[in-house]
This record gives structure tokens, C-alpha cells and sequence, in this order.
């Protein structure tokens, strides 16, 4: 049980690690106007609306990919339950993006792309960690 915890813990730090990274990378590219106001709501809004598109893929490849190396992360790491706890990630994920597009909003597109990406990519994540284990004859019984 212990260890299964550690995994997703593991996982969730990893995917933020990998969120946060390239969101950083967006940041750098796509720089907000000097003296913007980030806690008005409005501002925030009408920037994020006038995002280019290549910094709105970006933000959905940062949500896609963090679901894939957190969930990677966490079946790779779990004795057991390895397709619940990477689909947990992922469903965290989605559950983020959700919270994300009520506080500031986003593009429909964004949303549906953000909510479904990361469950996606964890479904592969945890597929691939399963299917090279079977291979090297590590598959856990659960």
C-alpha cells in the first residue's frame, strides 16, 4: 500500500514538474505586457484570448505530456493497481484543467483538449510501462 501511495505521489510531482517546466518555456515565449495586472480577472481574460495559437498548444501540450510522465511515473513505480493510479493522474489532470478554465477562460477547444489529453496519454503511459514489463517478465499480478 505504502509503496503504491509513493507512486502516485510520484506521479503527481512529476507530472507538475513537467506542467510547470513548459509552461515556464510558454511564459519566456509569450510574455505578458510590462505592468499587466495578473489578480485582474479581465486582464487575465482578454490576454489569454489573445494568445496566438502556438502559445495556446503549447499550455495543452503542457497538460497532455505532464498526464503522460506522471502517470509513466506512477505505473512504473506501483506493485500493483498500476492502470488505476496512472488513470488517477490523468483524471487529476483533467479535473485541473477544469478548475483552470473556471478562474480564467479558455478557448472551448482548450478545455475539451485539456480534459481529454492527459486521461489519453496516461492510458498510453501506464499501457507502455505494463506492455515492457510483460516483455522482461516484471507484470505485477494485479
Amino acid at each position: 500500500m505504502w509503496r503504491n501511495l509513493f507512486a502516485l505521489v510520484s506521479g503527481v510531482f512529476g507530472a507538475m514538474i513537467v506542467i510547470t517546466f513548459i509552461e515556464l518555456i510558454g511564459a519566456k515565449l509569450y510574455r505578458a505586457p510590462p505592468g499587466f495586472d495578473f489578480k485582474d480577472p479581465a486582464a487575465v481574460a482578454a490576454f489569454v484570448h489573445s494568445m496566438p495559437l502556438s502559445a495556446e498548444l503549447l499550455i495543452v501540450s503542457a497538460w497532455c505530456l505532464g498526464g503522460f510522465a506522471g502517470a509513466f511515473v506512477a505505473a512504473r513505480l506501483a506493485l500493483g493497481y498500476k492502470t488505476a493510479l496512472a488513470m488517477l493522474i490523468g483524471v487529476l489532470i483533467a479535473v485541473g484543467t477544469l478548475a483552470n478554465a473556471q478562474s480564467i477562460p479558455h478557448p472551448t477547444w482548450m478545455v475539451v483538449a485539456g480534459v481529454i489529453g492527459p486521461v489519453l496519454l496516461a492510458w498510453l503511459a501506464q499501457w507502455l510501462v505494463q506492455k515492457r514489463q510483460n516483455q522482461n517478465g516484471l507484470a505485477s499480478t494485479r
